[in-house]
Protein backbone atom coordinates (compact mmCIF):
# COMPACT_ATOMS: atom_id res chain seq x y z
CA UNK A 1 0.00 0.00 0.00
CA UNK A 2 1.44 3.38 -1.39
CA UNK A 3 1.99 6.10 1.58
CA UNK A 4 -1.07 7.92 -0.51
CA UNK A 5 -3.57 5.49 0.37
CA UNK A 6 -2.09 5.50 3.61
CA UNK A 7 -2.62 9.11 4.20
CA UNK A 8 -6.02 8.92 3.19
CA UNK A 9 -7.59 6.21 4.97
CA UNK A 10 -6.35 7.46 8.21
CA UNK A 11 -8.09 9.16 10.59
CA UNK A 12 -8.38 12.94 11.16
CA UNK A 13 -8.71 12.75 15.19
CA UNK A 14 -8.44 10.07 17.56
CA UNK A 15 -10.93 9.41 20.49
CA UNK A 16 -8.90 8.64 24.03
CA UNK A 17 -11.24 6.92 26.19
CA UNK A 18 -10.92 8.18 29.51
CA UNK A 19 -11.89 6.03 32.61
CA UNK A 20 -12.67 7.88 36.06
CA UNK A 21 -10.71 6.51 39.04
CA UNK A 22 -12.75 7.12 42.05
CA UNK A 23 -11.85 6.78 45.64
CA UNK A 24 -12.77 3.20 46.24
CA UNK A 25 -10.50 1.65 43.20
CA UNK A 26 -7.64 3.56 44.97
CA UNK A 27 -7.80 1.86 47.84
CA UNK A 28 -8.45 -1.55 46.62
CA UNK A 29 -5.18 -1.04 44.40
CA UNK A 30 -2.83 -0.35 47.56
CA UNK A 31 -4.54 -2.95 49.24
CA UNK A 32 -3.04 -5.58 46.66
CA UNK A 33 -0.38 -3.83 45.75
CA UNK A 34 0.80 -4.35 49.41
CA UNK A 35 -0.12 -8.23 49.65
CA UNK A 36 1.22 -8.66 46.80
CA UNK A 37 4.32 -6.72 47.91
CA UNK A 38 4.36 -8.89 51.48
CA UNK A 39 3.98 -12.11 49.73
CA UNK A 40 7.03 -11.43 47.87
CA UNK A 41 9.59 -10.39 50.57
CA UNK A 42 8.06 -13.85 52.48
CA UNK A 43 7.87 -16.40 49.91
CA UNK A 44 4.69 -18.01 51.27
CA UNK A 45 2.98 -19.77 48.71
CA UNK A 46 0.71 -21.60 50.59
CA UNK A 47 -2.29 -18.45 50.14
CA UNK A 48 -3.01 -19.41 46.51
CA UNK A 49 -5.13 -22.15 47.46
CA UNK A 50 -7.29 -20.14 49.31
CA UNK A 51 -8.82 -17.51 46.79
CA UNK A 52 -11.38 -16.22 49.06
CA UNK A 53 -9.05 -15.27 52.15
CA UNK A 54 -6.35 -13.78 49.67
CA UNK A 55 -9.09 -11.70 47.50
CA UNK A 56 -10.30 -10.35 50.93
CA UNK A 57 -6.81 -9.46 52.23
CA UNK A 58 -6.13 -7.40 48.56
CA UNK A 59 -9.73 -5.61 48.46
CA UNK A 60 -9.73 -5.09 52.32
CA UNK A 61 -12.90 -6.73 53.02
CA UNK A 62 -13.85 -9.69 55.13
CA UNK A 63 -14.12 -13.13 53.62
CA UNK A 64 -17.96 -13.10 53.98
CA UNK A 65 -18.20 -10.00 51.80
CA UNK A 66 -16.13 -11.35 48.90
CA UNK A 67 -18.64 -14.32 49.34
CA UNK A 68 -21.61 -11.99 49.24
CA UNK A 69 -20.22 -9.79 46.04
CA UNK A 70 -19.27 -13.17 43.89
CA UNK A 71 -22.63 -14.48 44.14
CA UNK A 72 -24.58 -14.13 40.40
CA UNK A 73 -26.86 -11.22 40.28
CA UNK A 74 -24.80 -9.19 43.36
CA UNK A 75 -23.25 -6.73 40.85
CA UNK A 76 -27.09 -5.51 38.87
CA UNK A 77 -28.08 -4.63 42.43
CA UNK A 78 -25.48 -2.02 43.16
CA UNK A 79 -25.17 2.09 42.71
CA UNK A 80 -22.54 3.46 39.92
CA UNK A 81 -19.86 4.47 40.96
CA UNK A 82 -20.21 8.14 42.47
CA UNK A 83 -24.06 7.95 43.15
CA UNK A 84 -24.96 7.56 46.85
CA UNK A 85 -27.12 4.83 47.98
CA UNK A 86 -30.54 6.38 49.33
CA UNK A 87 -32.37 4.03 51.88
CA UNK A 88 -35.59 4.54 52.13
CA UNK A 89 -35.74 5.84 55.75
CA UNK A 90 -38.86 5.57 57.92
CA UNK A 91 -39.89 8.97 59.77
CA UNK A 92 -41.10 8.58 62.96
CA UNK A 93 -42.95 11.55 63.67
CA UNK A 94 -46.46 11.30 65.33
CA UNK A 95 -49.75 12.35 63.76
CA UNK A 96 -50.44 14.60 66.08
CA UNK A 97 -47.16 16.55 66.11
CA UNK A 98 -47.47 16.84 61.97
CA UNK A 99 -51.13 18.11 62.11
CA UNK A 100 -49.40 20.94 64.59
CA UNK A 101 -46.90 21.68 61.73
CA UNK A 102 -49.71 22.18 59.36
CA UNK A 103 -52.05 24.48 62.22
CA UNK A 104 -49.28 26.71 62.59
CA UNK A 105 -48.26 27.38 58.83
CA UNK A 106 -51.52 28.50 58.69
CA UNK A 107 -51.96 30.17 61.33
CA UNK A 108 -49.18 32.68 60.20
CA UNK A 109 -50.97 33.29 57.02
CA UNK A 110 -53.97 34.05 58.88
CA UNK A 111 -51.87 37.29 60.40
CA UNK A 112 -50.30 38.25 57.45
CA UNK A 113 -46.90 37.02 57.93
CA UNK A 114 -44.27 35.18 55.98
CA UNK A 115 -43.98 31.32 57.52
CA UNK A 116 -40.48 30.54 57.40
CA UNK A 117 -38.50 27.33 59.36
CA UNK A 118 -37.33 29.49 62.20
CA UNK A 119 -41.11 31.26 62.74
CA UNK A 120 -42.49 27.97 62.42
CA UNK A 121 -40.38 26.26 64.50
CA UNK A 122 -41.35 28.48 67.17
CA UNK A 123 -45.04 27.20 67.38
CA UNK A 124 -43.94 23.34 68.21
CA UNK A 125 -41.59 24.62 71.13
CA UNK A 126 -43.95 26.96 72.76
CA UNK A 127 -46.55 24.30 72.54
CA UNK A 128 -43.90 22.02 74.33
CA UNK A 129 -43.39 24.53 76.88
CA UNK A 130 -47.00 24.78 77.58
CA UNK A 131 -47.48 21.16 77.71
CA UNK A 132 -44.64 20.67 80.40
CA UNK A 133 -46.00 23.24 82.64
CA UNK A 134 -49.56 21.49 82.62
CA UNK A 135 -47.45 17.73 83.51
CA UNK A 136 -48.10 16.70 80.02
CA UNK A 137 -44.53 17.40 78.41
CA UNK A 138 -44.02 16.33 74.71
CA UNK A 139 -42.15 13.49 73.65
CA UNK A 140 -40.98 14.51 70.43
CA UNK A 141 -38.63 17.04 70.06
CA UNK A 142 -38.34 19.29 66.97
CA UNK A 143 -35.60 20.12 65.16
CA UNK A 144 -34.74 22.83 62.02
CA UNK A 145 -33.72 19.39 60.00
CA UNK A 146 -36.28 17.90 60.81
CA UNK A 147 -39.13 20.05 60.47
CA UNK A 148 -38.40 20.68 57.20
CA UNK A 149 -38.77 17.30 56.10
CA UNK A 150 -41.56 17.25 57.83
CA UNK A 151 -43.14 20.06 55.70
CA UNK A 152 -41.76 18.36 52.72
CA UNK A 153 -44.04 15.49 53.49
CA UNK A 154 -47.19 17.50 54.09
CA UNK A 155 -46.95 18.72 51.07
CA UNK A 156 -45.68 22.14 51.53
CA UNK A 157 -43.00 23.41 48.93
CA UNK A 158 -40.72 26.17 48.82
CA UNK A 159 -41.86 27.68 45.56
CA UNK A 160 -43.77 30.76 44.67
CA UNK A 161 -47.15 30.77 46.17
CA UNK A 162 -50.77 31.65 44.79
CA UNK A 163 -51.36 35.26 43.27
CA UNK A 164 -54.31 37.15 43.84
CA UNK A 165 -55.96 35.86 40.06
CA UNK A 166 -55.47 32.11 42.25
CA UNK A 167 -57.28 33.43 44.74
CA UNK A 168 -60.05 35.41 42.55
CA UNK A 169 -60.71 32.35 40.52
CA UNK A 170 -61.50 30.33 44.20
CA UNK A 171 -64.41 32.89 45.03
CA UNK A 172 -68.00 31.50 45.46
CA UNK A 173 -69.12 33.51 42.70
CA UNK A 174 -66.48 32.84 40.35
CA UNK A 175 -66.38 29.01 41.18
CA UNK A 176 -70.72 29.13 40.17
CA UNK A 177 -69.92 30.91 37.06
CA UNK A 178 -67.35 27.79 35.96
CA UNK A 179 -69.85 25.22 37.12
CA UNK A 180 -72.82 26.55 34.84
CA UNK A 181 -70.40 27.31 31.99
CA UNK A 182 -69.28 23.42 31.75
CA UNK A 183 -72.71 22.27 32.71
CA UNK A 184 -73.75 24.43 29.76
CA UNK A 185 -71.76 23.11 27.25
CA UNK A 186 -71.88 19.56 28.64
CA UNK A 187 -75.49 20.23 27.10
CA UNK A 188 -74.32 21.67 23.81
CA UNK A 189 -72.51 19.01 23.29
CA UNK A 190 -74.43 16.05 24.49
CA UNK A 191 -77.37 17.96 21.99
CA UNK A 192 -74.46 17.73 19.39
CA UNK A 193 -74.63 21.71 18.70
CA UNK A 194 -71.64 23.06 16.46
CA UNK A 195 -69.28 25.05 19.29
CA UNK A 196 -67.64 27.95 17.43
CA UNK A 197 -64.82 29.90 19.47
CA UNK A 198 -63.25 33.03 18.78
CA UNK A 199 -59.91 34.31 19.04
CA UNK A 200 -57.50 37.53 18.05
CA UNK A 201 -53.51 37.45 17.09
CA UNK A 202 -51.36 40.17 15.29
CA UNK A 203 -48.49 39.04 12.90
CA UNK A 204 -45.74 41.02 12.43
CA UNK A 205 -44.34 42.78 9.15
CA UNK A 206 -40.98 41.24 9.77
CA UNK A 207 -41.64 38.19 11.84
CA UNK A 208 -39.36 35.58 11.55
CA UNK A 209 -39.24 31.93 12.93
CA UNK A 210 -37.45 31.58 16.00
CA UNK A 211 -35.49 28.72 15.28
CA UNK A 212 -33.85 28.43 11.57
CA UNK A 213 -30.85 26.24 9.97
CA UNK A 214 -27.77 28.78 11.20
CA UNK A 215 -23.94 28.35 11.44
CA UNK A 216 -24.08 30.74 14.31
CA UNK A 217 -22.15 33.23 11.85
CA UNK A 218 -23.31 36.53 10.36
CA UNK A 219 -23.93 35.15 6.94
CA UNK A 220 -26.30 32.77 8.36
CA UNK A 221 -28.21 35.67 9.28
CA UNK A 222 -31.69 37.60 8.23
CA UNK A 223 -30.71 41.40 7.51
CA UNK A 224 -34.22 42.49 8.79
CA UNK A 225 -34.60 42.80 12.42
CA UNK A 226 -37.08 40.63 13.54
CA UNK A 227 -41.04 42.21 15.49
CA UNK A 228 -40.02 45.57 14.00
CA UNK A 229 -42.10 47.79 10.83
CA UNK A 230 -46.15 47.12 10.96
CA UNK A 231 -47.93 44.83 11.90
CA UNK A 232 -51.67 43.43 11.26
CA UNK A 233 -54.52 42.41 13.78
CA UNK A 234 -56.08 38.95 12.95
CA UNK A 235 -59.68 37.86 14.39
CA UNK A 236 -61.20 34.44 13.07
CA UNK A 237 -63.71 32.32 14.26
CA UNK A 238 -63.52 28.33 13.61
CA UNK A 239 -64.76 24.98 15.59
CA UNK A 240 -63.36 21.79 15.70
CA UNK A 241 -65.32 19.61 13.46
CA UNK A 242 -65.50 22.08 10.78
CA UNK A 243 -62.19 24.26 11.34
CA UNK A 244 -62.36 28.03 10.39
CA UNK A 245 -65.60 29.65 8.91
CA UNK A 246 -65.36 30.65 5.41
CA UNK A 247 -65.01 34.14 4.89
CA UNK A 248 -65.04 35.33 8.60
CA UNK A 249 -62.06 36.48 9.05
CA UNK A 250 -61.47 40.04 10.20
CA UNK A 251 -57.92 41.97 9.03
CA UNK A 252 -56.94 44.99 9.73
CA UNK A 253 -53.49 46.78 9.57
CA UNK A 254 -52.48 47.75 13.50
CA UNK A 255 -51.54 51.78 14.42
CA UNK A 256 -49.27 50.71 16.91
CA UNK A 257 -46.12 49.28 16.31
CA UNK A 258 -45.80 47.86 19.73
CA UNK A 259 -47.51 47.06 22.94
CA UNK A 260 -50.41 44.36 23.46
CA UNK A 261 -52.92 43.99 20.21
CA UNK A 262 -55.75 44.53 22.43
CA UNK A 263 -55.05 47.95 22.38
CA UNK A 264 -55.95 47.92 18.98
CA UNK A 265 -59.28 46.41 18.98
CA UNK A 266 -62.46 47.86 20.66
CA UNK A 267 -66.13 46.86 21.69
CA UNK A 268 -67.55 48.54 18.46
CA UNK A 269 -65.51 46.89 15.76
CA UNK A 270 -65.78 43.73 17.65
CA UNK A 271 -69.21 43.85 17.64
CA UNK A 272 -69.94 44.96 14.30
CA UNK A 273 -67.12 41.94 13.36
CA UNK A 274 -69.43 39.68 14.62
CA UNK A 275 -72.69 41.25 13.82
CA UNK A 276 -71.44 41.18 9.61
CA UNK A 277 -69.37 38.10 9.66
CA UNK A 278 -69.96 35.81 12.08
CA UNK A 279 -73.32 35.71 13.19
CA UNK A 280 -75.28 34.85 10.11
CA UNK A 281 -72.69 31.86 9.27
CA UNK A 282 -72.75 30.03 12.33
CA UNK A 283 -77.14 30.22 13.02
CA UNK A 284 -77.83 27.03 14.93
CA UNK A 285 -74.67 26.76 16.24
CA UNK A 286 -72.92 27.95 19.50
CA UNK A 287 -70.43 30.74 19.70
CA UNK A 288 -67.83 31.03 22.39
CA UNK A 289 -66.50 34.43 23.55
CA UNK A 290 -63.82 35.03 25.98
CA UNK A 291 -63.74 37.71 28.90
CA UNK A 292 -61.67 40.34 26.99
CA UNK A 293 -62.57 44.02 27.86
CA UNK A 294 -63.62 44.45 24.54
CA UNK A 295 -66.35 41.75 24.66
CA UNK A 296 -68.25 42.79 27.49
CA UNK A 297 -69.25 46.13 26.77
CA UNK A 298 -72.29 47.61 28.97
CA UNK A 299 -75.05 48.57 26.81
CA UNK A 300 -78.30 49.88 27.91
CA UNK A 301 -80.14 46.77 28.04
CA UNK A 302 -77.26 44.62 29.58
CA UNK A 303 -76.89 47.45 32.59
CA UNK A 304 -77.97 46.45 36.01
CA UNK A 305 -80.06 48.57 38.23
CA UNK A 306 -78.44 51.14 40.57
CA UNK A 307 -79.22 52.26 43.91
CA UNK A 308 -79.27 55.77 42.48
CA UNK A 309 -82.01 55.36 40.28
CA UNK A 310 -85.02 57.04 40.92
CA UNK A 311 -88.32 55.31 41.42
CA UNK A 312 -89.64 56.05 37.74
CA UNK A 313 -86.04 54.64 36.56
CA UNK A 314 -86.24 51.44 38.40
CA UNK A 315 -90.05 51.26 37.28
CA UNK A 316 -88.78 51.69 33.41
CA UNK A 317 -85.53 49.02 34.26
CA UNK A 318 -88.18 46.62 35.26
CA UNK A 319 -90.10 47.01 32.32
CA UNK A 320 -87.60 46.70 29.87
CA UNK A 321 -86.09 43.90 31.60
CA UNK A 322 -89.45 42.19 31.81
CA UNK A 323 -89.13 41.88 35.77
CA UNK A 324 -92.17 43.32 36.72
CA UNK A 325 -94.61 41.05 39.09
CA UNK A 326 -97.77 39.59 37.97
CA UNK A 327 -101.08 40.71 39.82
Amino acid sequence: MSSTDTAAQSPRSFVRAMCRITVEVVEIVCHMRGMFGAERDSGRTELLMQPVERTARAAGLSARNVVRIAEEGYAATRPLSGKRERRATKRRIPAAELARVREAVYKQYEENSVPKLDSTLEFPKVASLVAGWSGNPAAYIWFRATLQRAMTDLGFMFAVGPNHYDVAREKTTIIVQRENFIKKMREYRAAWRTIDYTDEAWANKNMTPSRTWTARSLCARLNVPSVKGARIIVAHVGSRGSRLVQDACLLFPGKKKTGDYHGEMNSDLSLKWLRDKVLDTIQGGVLFVDRAPYHMKMTAHSRPASPKMRKAQVVAWLEQHEAVPGD
